[in-house]
């Protein structure tokens, strides 16, 4: 783990990698293009040990120019509603399958394999495409690409409406790790019981809905003058971010690790479960909090968050090239904390 020598913790390091299951070669040489491809140490010979060590180092390439050119989420861009024909996108989630094992069976068939998910914007978009089997790297695919599987699926946007998203994988593959590295784990999500400021904190119990209401009259400006107490941030005055963040603060820590964080506050104004439709047009204002330097994103809300809204700030966490933590501070968490620090 990476920390200046004042304790602050500097941006987490990206250590993935990705395990590839199927992989269309030259729809991956076209993403590195000419100039990386010819650095790429290529194993002479055709036995499958070559192949294999190949389809690894053409993997790690795409892997290491979709970092650096930061390629946008599919999520995000479904979200935003910007999405559109043409685009190199990613997505990691659990995907169905079907025929992958038939596809294979029969040969060069470019349509034989299917899968497709939904991903939840605030409304169910369906993401589906096809792919030939004859690109799956090892046999051990057929036994990953059955069913259900969460995995990391690169490729190009073919085809958009209201509710269906196209797409022709380059890559599905599995994320892993390098190496090991302390404080890393494949769920980025931090919880408020991990904060090292709100220790003692009693989250056992769940707060009654009367103890939520309380928060119907609690200003968003009392909550982040509070936060930031609890915080020990001498700077509560300062309005840093503008429309990006409400707190910018290098004061939280975990297990004595400091964290440079970003937080979106939400008030008694949206005194309801948080949607994506609360947080401005398609949900932008996640994508400017993840717009910035900060190593942990958190999302505070007066009342419940939906599960829409954790995915998309998980996501914006898994951006290749740059890790992030993220928090989600709900009501109840909230009630709890400004309880304990009487606050409330």
């Amino acid at each position: 783990m990476t920390t200046t020598s004042t304790g602050r913790r500097a941006p987490l390091s990206d250590d993935s990698t990705l395990i590839e299951w199927f992989l269309h070669r030259k729809l991956a040489l076209g993403v590195i293009g000419t100039e990386r491809s010819g650095r790429i140490p290529w194993h002479p010979g055709g036995s499958s040990i070559a192949q294999a060590a190949n389809d690894a180092a053409l993997t790690e390439a795409v892997w290491e120019v979709i970092s650096r050119q930061k390629v946008p989420s599919g999520v995000a861009l479904i979200a935003s509603g910007e999405i559109k024909v043409g685009d190199l996108v990613w997505f990691e989630d659990d995907v169905w399958f079907k025929d992958v094992a038939r596809a294979y069976e029969a040969g060069d068939d470019p349509e034989g394999a299917k899968f497709h998910w939904k991903v939840d914007v605030g409304r169910n978009v369906k993401v589906a495409g096809h792919f030939n089997a004859s690109h799956l790297t090892s046999t051990t695919s057929l036994s990953v690409l059955t069913r259900r599987e969460t995995v990391f699926i690169l490729g190009y946007v073919t085809r958009v409406t209201d509710t269906d998203v196209g797409l022709r994988p380059v890559i599905i593959a599995h994320r892993g790790k390098r190496h090991h590295a302390d404080f890393v784990d494949t769920n980025r999500r931090i919880w408020p019981e991990q904060v090292d400021q709100f220790e003692g904190v009693d989250f056992s119990s769940k707060p009654s809905r009367s103890e939520l209401n309380l928060l119907r009259h609690f200003s968003e400006a009392d909550t982040k003058k509070a936060l930031l107490e609890i915080l020990g941030d001498p700077d509560e005055d300062k309005d840093w971010g503008g429309e990006q963040f409400d707190i910018w603060t290098d004061r939280v820590t975990v297990d004595g690790v400091r964290f440079q964080s970003a937080f979106l506050l939400k008030g008694p104004a949206k005194f309801h479960p948080m949607k994506i439709a609360d947080l401005g047009k398609n949900g932008d204002q996640i994508s400017r909090l993840a717009d910035t330097e900060a190593g942990l994103l958190v999302v505070q809300h007066c009342h419940r968050i939906t599960a829409p809204v954790a995915k998309m700030l998980s996501v914006y966490a898994q951006q290749p090239g740059y890790g992030r933590r993220y928090m989600l501070i709900d009501g109840y968490y909230t009630v709890r904390i400004l309880q304990h620090f009487k606050k409330l």
